[in-house]
């Protein structure tokens, strides 16, 4: 037996049952089977081929036969209903492969390169479903999209969790305070101002043990108070309008608090409790304050007499003038001594001259005859006028104030 091995040769196994073995072939093609057990056929070209041709049979995965031609492997695209895909479609080159497929929704239908927006273009109509099956609908163009309580809404009395998400809430400027809801337990709007914040109405409520006191209660260092705001108001009190309304403190520039002690007016009748007014009863000699604009008691004797002194401390004025048979102002209330409390008058001429209100006359004034002088409580507001038998009076006028 030829245990050789050469180009046309192949040795098989000597002991082989099968009556094909234990010898050797120079044909072996029929000798040659696939996986299948189908033979495998070979050809010699020539003494001198070095190659074995096999030729078998391929089949796809449906067991279709696949064929060539001309040394290529010719492959045909199907889908799965077994319609052919299209191939080397249009002019780009010979090259390329172009498939042609058929895209449908639900109901089949499909919009390819529809409208003029290019050539490569491809329009789908579809139908698009949310995460749990439900369809997704658009109106006008845009998608219609329904915000669910899964994202920004939380139940009652849940914790806080980092990364949760929120809406963004916005107030309707309400300037007016004009009522946005028709009914009672109706949902509303916030309402903010010009500038964006939210309007509230405050109902502060104060725990007794925080800034309360009951009445007589002692006071301790650390007790915690409220404080309360006034208003400034230099002109006159303007109180409320009706009675039981509320109303605010008023101060004054010092932030001294105004306080209103009698609003009864002049000559009407008495309906408040007056503040009454007491003195400081002394005896002896009065003590002088020991600095200018101090303040200083009412003072009285035992008898509960109020001392009042009335002496001229202002300044004082003298002036001459001639009183003839014509009525003439001894002293013009323009030109009277400011807080004049007494005015002395002095005749000294030899003849008698009246004095009185304007109009006097000899039957009606006051006499003061010559070389005479006369005091009078006059204040600066009253006005004295004279007049005589005869002209030429000398006269002299002595104001204190």
């Amino acid at each position: 037996m030829n245990t050789s091995l050469d180009l046309n040769r192949l040795m098989f196994d000597p002991t082989s049952a099968d009556g094909y073995g234990g010898f050797d072939s120079t044909t072996v093609g029929s000798f040659v089977i696939d996986g299948y057990g189908n033979q495998i056929s070979s050809t010699i070209v020539s003494p001198t081929n070095t190659s074995l041709d096999v030729f078998a049979a391929l089949a796809d995965g449906y067991g279709n036969p696949i064929s060539s031609s001309l040394g290529s492997l010719n492959v045909n695209l199907t889908n799965t209903s077994g319609t052919a895909y299209d191939t080397n479609y249009g002019a780009v080159g010979t090259a390329t492969l172009r498939t042609a497929a058929q895209i449908g929704n639900a109901t089949g239908a499909a919009d390819f390169n529809n409208g003029a927006t290019g050539a490569q273009t491809l329009r789908v109509t579809s139908n698009l479903s949310d995460g749990y099956g439900n369809q997704v609908t658009s109106t006008g163009g845009s998608l219609d999209v329904n915000i669910t309580n899964d994202i920004a809404t939380y139940a009652e009395d849940s914790p806080h969790n980092s990364g949760d998400m929120g809406s963004f809430m916005l107030g309707v400027r309400n300037d007016n305070d004009a009522v946005l809801t028709d009914n009672n337990l109706d949902y509303s709007a916030f309402a903010v101002d010009a500038y964006g914040r939210i309007k509230t109405v405050a109902n502060i409520i104060v725990e007794p043990s925080n800034a309360e006191f009951i009445e007589e209660s002692a006071h301790l260092f650390s007790d915690v108070l409220l404080h309360v705001g006034t208003v400034v108001k230099m002109d006159a009190l303007a109180l409320p309008n009706s009675d039981n309304t509320y109303s605010s403190f008023f101060v004054d520039g010092y932030g001294n608090l105004k306080v209103v002690l009698d609003s009864v007016a002049d000559n009407t009748p008495d309906k408040y409790n007056p503040i009454k007014v007491g003195s400081r009863a002394v005896t002896g000699p009065l003590a002088a304050l020991s600095a200018y604009d101090n303040r200083a008691d009412l003072i009285s004797d035992l008898y509960r007499r109020i001392y009042i002194n009335d002496s001229a401390n202002i300044g004082l004025k003298s002036t001459a003038f001639t009183v003839g048979t014509s009525e003439s102002a001894l002293v013009a209330v323009a030109s009277s001594l400011g807080g004049r409390r007494k005015m002395i008058v002095q005749n000294r001429s030899t003849k008698s001259i009246f004095v009185g209100e304007t109009g006097v006359t000899a039957s009606t004034g006051l006499e003061i005859r010559g070389g005479v002088s006369m005091s009078l409580d006059i204040g600066p507001d009253v006005g004295l006028f004279a007049i005589a038998a005869t002209a030429g009076n000398d006269i002299r006028v002595f104001e204190l104030a």
